[in-house]
């Protein structure tokens, strides 16, 4: 392409523009916790017994849609990126309580985008929490010091029916 300017031509050769664009990052679309579709809300808490959490992502590239590969992690469970080529959805399974941040990037021709990201957490249930812990070492203590003083009692009776019964005899 030839483009005459006020201080002369310029030449623009197609073949030596430079072809490394990096896509757009991806956007999280959706999420499901156990079939229950979920707004990808900011640092969400999901009730405890969540088990599967399922996460659909895409990117916007109209010049090179079919070339987009994607990668994601969900921090915590695994602790690497895992390649998913051109598939859009990723499921973990058997997800135990805790604090997560998923992540996913896309790339057209090897170099990745910035990770979009959705961080939440699951819950415990109720046995794991340290509100039920502390409760469970109190009812045991309480336990303990009730079958301590009932023991101490009995030996207490034994040994004063042994003094009445020594006291009786001389």
């Amino acid at each position: 392409l030839w483009v005459a300017t006020g201080l002369g031509m310029a030449i623009i050769d197609p073949h030596q523009l430079p072809t490394t664009r990096r896509p757009p990052p991806p956007r999280i679309e959706s999420v499901t916790a156990d079939g229950r579709p979920i707004t990808p809300a900011r640092d969400l808490s999901l009730p405890s017994g969540t088990s599967t959490l399922r996460f659909e992502f895409g990117s916007v590239n109209l010049a090179s849609a079919a070339k987009l590969r994607y990668r994601y992690m969900l921090e915590v469970v695994v602790d690497e990126w895992v390649y998913a080529g051109n598939a859009r959805a990723a499921t973990y399974t058997t997800v135990p309580s805790g604090n997560y941040l998923f992540r996913v990037s896309t790339t057209a021709n090897g170099e990745w985008t910035e990770a979009a990201r959705w961080a939440s957490s699951v819950s415990p249930p109720f046995y794991r929490t340290p509100s039920f812990i502390t409760l469970a070492l109190v009812g045991t203590a309480l336990l303990l010091t009730g079958f301590w003083y009932l023991r101490l009692r009995a030996v207490r009776n034994q040994y004063a029916l042994v003094f009445a019964e020594r006291a009786r005899v001389s």
